[in-house]
């Protein structure tokens, strides 16, 4: 099956530094954002993510993190615009 890469953004990581993460999808669209502030916005139209899960992954170096909350997007989302 293999893996897509839909975006991938620099950013300015800190040693000890604690980031809010939030990652909203809903149906082909795909967004990122990091303390509130957006890191991309894509879309998938071949593969859109109709159902699923989550997973962390790390492949080099090492991830602490904090809670983690699934929930339905909420009215306050920008995709109730779309």
């Amino acid at each position: 099956d293999g893996d897509t890469v839909l975006a991938r953004a620099a950013y300015p990581w800190a040693r000890a530094q604690q980031y809010a993460v939030r990652l909203e999808a809903h149906g082909s669209r795909i967004r990122a954002f990091i303390d509130e502030a957006l890191v991309f916005d894509v879309t998938d139209d071949d593969r859109p993510l109709l159902g699923g899960g989550i997973a962390l992954v790390v492949t080099e170096g090492r991830l602490s993190s904090g809670a983690v909350r699934v929930q339905p997007l909420g009215r306050d989302s920008a995709y109730d615009t779309v």
